[in-house]
Parts: structure tokens; sequence; C-alpha cells
């Protein structure tokens, strides 16, 4: 609401059409309530209304059928450990993150459906962030990877392969490789998993000349070469907040991303005193 005292022009106004005087605003304002539509409202007959009243019957008895009764078809070899309708659960490690947490793996059928925590795990200690808990979508993408995918070097255009062709061209590469003593750069990024491990190994033992060359994207490298060069010895510290009276961080958020939010978040709640200030 707006006021003016210019002669000629109303004292109070909501919209600049109301201000300037403009025909439509006066006609809108002679009236309570818009024109209604020009066609008559008909009341519906007799047997327009039962035809509605049927069909409105007939969509909701439709939704109310019974759904089909699926029965759990048996293994042919049934797993020793896998009974239909009971869950099974597997000791593993997130991998989510470098902090690999321990955690028990709920199955069903052979299908993961639910992380949880290890109390056991000496890090986790039985706790698990969302992070952890949202990886097991990963298995259910559907934009994930179904299968070896092979890349054209020129192009970079990609196509998809068989593990059988990715197995040929792997073995003739290594193959080409070892007669002409070339080098052979085996590249991946961290691993937690010993079976990995020992596959890699085993790897190693067959063709010597092979380098393995660990990678991430997203690594603590800069944490480890400050400690080389203060401490002399490249490794990553293991942080004991439950045992800090004061802790300062720069760059650094020890309860959201930091190396291991899980065991940190435990411990810094363990030494918290709210009533302390």
């Amino acid at each position: 609401m707006s006021e003016t005292k210019t002669n000629g022009r109303p004292k109070h106004w909501r919209t600049l059409a109301e201000l300037s005087g403009a025909p439509e605003v006066a006609e809108l304002r002679a009236r309570e309530f818009l024109t209604p539509s020009e066609e008559p409202a008909e009341s519906p007959s007799r047997r327009q209304f039962l035809k509605l009243i049927g069909a409105g019957a007939a969509f909701a008895a439709a939704g109310c059928s019974r759904k089909p009764v699926e029965k759990i078809l048996p293994y042919i070899k049934a797993p020793e450990e896998i009974i239909p309708g009971k869950p099974v659960w597997y000791a593993s490690t997130c991998a989510a993150c470098p902090a690999a947490c321990g955690v028990l793996v709920k199955t069903r059928e052979g299908r993961p459906i639910k992380l949880e925590g290890m109390k056991e795990h000496p890090v986790s200690r039985g706790g698990l962030c969302a992070r952890g808990q949202a990886s097991l979508l990963d298995l259910y993408d559907p934009d994930r990877l179904r299968g070896p995918v092979g890349v054209a070097r020129a192009t970079g255009a990609t196509r998809a392969s068989t593990w059988g062709e990715v197995d040929t061209k792997a073995t003739q590469a290594l193959r080409q490789a070892r007669e002409r003593s070339g080098k052979v750069v085996l590249l991946t990024g961290t691993i937690t998993s010993p079976t990995t491990h020992a596959l890699i190994d085993e790897f190693l033992k067959i063709f010597p000349a092979v380098e393995h060359v660990t990678y991430d994207a997203v690594s603590s490298d800069a944490i480890s070469r400050a400690q080389e060069l203060c401490y002399g010895e490249r490794l990553l510290p293991h942080y004991r907040l439950d045992r800090a009276d004061l802790l300062l961080t720069i760059g650094a958020d020890p309860l959201g991303t930091f190396l291991s939010p899980v065991e940190f978040a435990r411990d810094f709640a363990g030494r918290r005193r709210p009533e302390s200030g």
C-alpha cells in the first residue's frame, strides 16, 4: 500500500494501473467477483451419475486384487551356508575411503543388502559413516560397468569388450614386452584386500619385469611427505584424539573427511565435555 498527495490521483493505491486510473481497474472494482463462464453449468443426468459411480467402483476394485504368489526357486547345487529366507552375514572391509573400516555385510541368497559396522574392528569399533553405508548402492547403480570396456588409444573411443578378448590382448602384450625386454607397469589404486595383494604377488612372480605402481587421484601423499621432512620417516600418522586436551585443525576436517572420520568422531566425543564449556 502506498500514498501520494498529487492532485487528481488516489491517495491510496496498490498497483501502477490503479494509480494511473486505468479503465480496467474501475471495471474490476465495480464487481466483486470475476466474470463467470459463459456456458451455464449443467447438472449431470441420472445415467451419467451412475456411470461415474460405476467407473469409480471398478477402478477401486481393480486396485484391491491379490498379488500373484511367487515361489522361491531352489538351488540346483545349494551352498551349505545359505538357507532361503534367512540372511547370512560376512565380515569385510569398507573401501569407500582409506580408513578401511571393518564392516559386516548382510546378504540374502547371495545378494548384499545392508552394511553395518563391526564392533570387533580396532578402527571403527562398530561405527560406519554415511559414505560407507551408501557405498552398497554402487553394486546396483544402473550406470555401473557391466563388463570390460576397450579404449582406443588414438581417438579415446570406448566399446564393449569381453573377458576372453581382454585376456587374449593382455597375454599378447605381455609376451611381446618380454621378447623385447620392454618395461611393463601395473597401475592400481591403493589396495587393502589381502586376496588382491596375493594375486598381484603371484602375477609379479610370473612376470618379474612388471613394475607395480600405486596411485590415487585423491591421496594423503602430502601428509606422508611432511612426516618424512619433519621426522625422517615416510608414513601416515595415527592421531589419538582420545588423548588430546586441545584440538587445533588447519585445513582438515577430522570429523568429516580427514583420514579416519569414524574413529576420530568416536575419540572426540569421548573427551568432549559440554558442561565444561
